[in-house]
């Protein structure tokens, strides 16, 4: 159902590729937000209620990353207050807390990334370069759902059998540390039978060094492909134009400057908006579609 979820490899890398570059290297509130918006969005429609689950642990983790940087930067000229004989100004605060918003849109859009990208995917991106950095992406991408899933079952497993009490710290803390040693020794063990299993299938093979294995994938690139990177391309050059025209800056310190809303800056906002925009609104729009042909059954 998800139309990002059958695009080419290729497609979905450079579009990952352009939007968090251009998130993480312009620091312009506007663009900052927009980039949020779209990812937080796109995120909430792939995962659902375990995204809302992690989504409290975020908003702690970025607050204090919004409130650290006017306690350790003191630049700026508009004086809020003083803590320990340093100020707190109004232009540190305002960069912490646009640094936080980055944090965040950057997280979202890898997260939503994860649950795009699968690892044949990778192996298919990085096969035919590096075959060997591919097969290790691959393999610890592989094991973190593994990991997940086994720490939950031995979690549960300790629970039920009263190792665990909740109502205890120190009990917690201990049972916590016993399934840390189960799961560091079941990793040993899977390891050893994953190297075991990839020697029998002729992985490490010093007789046959000239010899290439063949790779079977399923990818087509197909005319969505084509349209998708060209509209991803366009979008990026025209915002990437108003930064290097100066159209959009903005500047932190001394002073914050003003945001500008004429032509020109609009005509970028709406590109990066649309760019960043349009894979939550492609999801909505298929998840209608759906809804309406089910009920037409």
């Amino acid at each position: 159902m998800n139309l990002f979820k059958r695009l080419h490899p290729v497609t979905l890398a450079v579009y990952f590729i352009l939007v968090t570059g251009l998130t993480m290297f312009v620091n312009q509130p506007v663009l900052l937000m927009l980039s949020l918006c779209g990812s937080f969005l796109f995120v909430l429609l792939l995962s659902g209620r375990d995204f809302l689950a992690y989504l409290p642990y975020t908003f702690l983790l970025l607050l204090g990353a919004a409130v650290i940087n006017p306690m350790i930067n003191h630049n700026g000229t508009t004086i809020l207050f003083f803590l320990n004989q340093r100020a707190i100004t109004k232009e540190a605060l305002v960069y912490g807390c646009f640094m936080a918003v980055m944090l965040a849109a950057v997280l979202f859009w890898f997260q939503s990334l994860s649950h795009l990208m699968t690892s044949d995917k990778w192996l298919f991106l990085f096969g035919t370069l590096t075959p060997r950095l591919a097969l290790v992406l691959s393999m610890a991408l592989r094991y973190i759902p593994l990991f997940r899933l086994q720490f939950q079952k031995i979690t549960q497993t300790q629970k039920a059998m009263g190792a665990i009490n909740e109502d205890s710290y120190r009990s917690k803390g201990a049972g916590s540390l016993k399934v840390f040693s189960i799961m560091v020794t079941w990793s040993l063990e899977n390891a050893i039978d994953t190297a075991d299993s990839m020697r029998a299938r002729g992985f490490i093979d010093h007789h046959r060094k000239n010899y290439q294995r063949s790779r079977f994938n399923n990818y087509r690139f197909r005319k969505v492909d084509v349209i998708m990177l060209g509209v991803s391309l366009i979008l990026t050059g025209i915002t990437a134009a108003g930064i290097m025209s100066g159209t959009i800056e903005f500047t932190y310190y001394p002073v914050c400057s003003k945001l500008l809303f004429d032509r020109n800056t609009m005509i970028s906002y709406t590109a990066f908006g649309i760019l960043v925009l349009f894979p939550a609104v492609m999801e909505i729009k298929e998840r209608v579609q759906w809804i309406y042909y089910k009920s037409g059954m």
